[in-house]
């Protein structure tokens, strides 16, 4: 009698090759028995060995990540968070409305080089601005509380007087014979070449958002203050090379603590070598990298070896599609299976590419590179 299903202690920790789930037949031949069941932990090796084996799976436990925000209430309504296991399940969670987090911002003169603002008040939940402390006259437009840069101080011109050419008596009238013309004495004087910001309807570079040529927008990760993280930005961190979204927060209390954001695109994109990173920070603040959004680098040709940090869960369709000179490939999350690997990511990398995987992975990272688009034929996973 064959067994159709087994559940699976979290204590084991090493599963072999055909050792649950496979019939054994002549000649060291194994056959995969159909519509078997394993169960047990998701965050276990009971989970690894089902993926990697493709059998049913049921959850006697699951296996939680931090969760995203699927609507933010900000401090005036619920916000609802959304949770999924490594199986793919998923549950809902809502914390009740806060009140505002109310901050003073206190009144800064402009310089030449940087804006000022008059006295307000920020709440560093939901990044409202209030005229008061208790958070009732909303400010809706924010320029409002900014002053312009200040123009320099015009740096006096000197005017050239040239020295007086010597004169004849007036008496004295050269005739054509003689061979000399007369030309009267010019006064010049210098023109005083316009200061940039002076009288030029110019804003000034703070260095706060960098664009794209494409037109996008990127607030730089140095500069974001804690009461922006709420907006959920796009970020531009020159540190670890990338570009980022922000993705889920993660709060003790009303204070942010931490939080996640999904690896955009390289902050340059011409550069040869790109890392996704582990963690970035932001305002001062860590937040674990946990995707690769989809189409990341697709196309970029400048790419010749890429890092996956060892917090990434997922990685987006086509995210690597396209990178015809990408050889070289570190894998160092654990966290990654077929599911969240999206369709096309490494295909029509280059042809002799080696993928890097962590050990114990190695045979299910071999078919989720495959399914995902590498060729073992003449690329390598090691």
């Amino acid at each position: 009698i064959k067994m159709k299903s087994i559940e699976i202690p979290s204590t084991i920790s090493e599963l072999g090759e055909h050792c649950i789930g496979f019939a054994s037949q002549k000649g060291s031949k194994f056959k995969k028995i159909e519509d078997f069941e394993i169960s047990g932990d998701c965050g276990s090796k009971a989970f690894e060995y089902a993926q990697a084996s493709e059998f049913k799976w049921k959850s006697t436990n699951h296996a939680w990540d931090e969760g995203v925000i699927e609507k933010d209430g900000k401090c005036l309504e619920d916000t609802s968070y959304l949770f999924t296991c490594k199986c793919g399940e998923t549950r809902h969670e809502t914390v009740e409305a806060r009140t505002h987090d109310i901050m003073l911002v206190e009144a800064k003169d402009a310089t030449v080089t940087e804006e000022g603002n008059k006295e307000y008040y920020v709440c560093s939940v939901c990044g409202k601005f209030f005229e008061d402390e208790a958070g009732t006259k909303e400010i809706t437009y924010h320029n409002s509380v900014t002053a312009p840069t200040a123009a320099p101080t015009a740096t006096p011109t000197a005017t050239a007087t040239p020295t007086a050419a010597p004169t004849t008596a007036a008496t004295a009238t050269p005739t054509a014979a003689a061979g000399v013309s007369t030309t009267p004495a010019v006064t010049t004087t210098a023109t005083a070449t316009p200061t940039p910001g002076s009288d030029i309807a110019t804003p000034a570079d703070d260095g706060t958002v960098i664009t794209d040529t494409d037109g996008s927008k990127y607030y730089v990760a140095e500069k974001v203050t804690v009461s922006q993280l709420a907006k959920k930005l796009a970020i531009a961190d020159k540190v670890t090379g990338g570009k980022y979204k922000i993705t889920g927060l993660t709060r003790k209390g009303k204070k942010i603590t931490g939080g996640t954001v999904s690896f955009i695109k390289p902050y340059d994109s011409t550069a040869a070598i790109v890392n996704v990173p582990a963690t970035v920070k932001i305002a001062g603040i860590k937040f674990k990298v946990t995707e690769i959004a989809a189409k990341a680098c697709k196309g970029n040709t400048s790419i010749k070896s890429v890092t996956i940090g060892k917090n990434v869960k997922k990685i987006g369709a086509n995210a690597f599609n396209g990178c015809t000179n990408l050889s070289k490939i570190k894998i160092k999350t654990t966290k990654l299976t077929k599911k969240t690997v999206g369709k096309n990511a490494f295909k029509n990398i280059n042809k002799k590419a080696v993928a890097g995987v962590p050990k114990s992975k190695r045979k299910l990272y071999k078919q989720v590179l495959k399914a995902k688009g590498m060729k073992l034929k003449t690329q390598t996973i090691k």
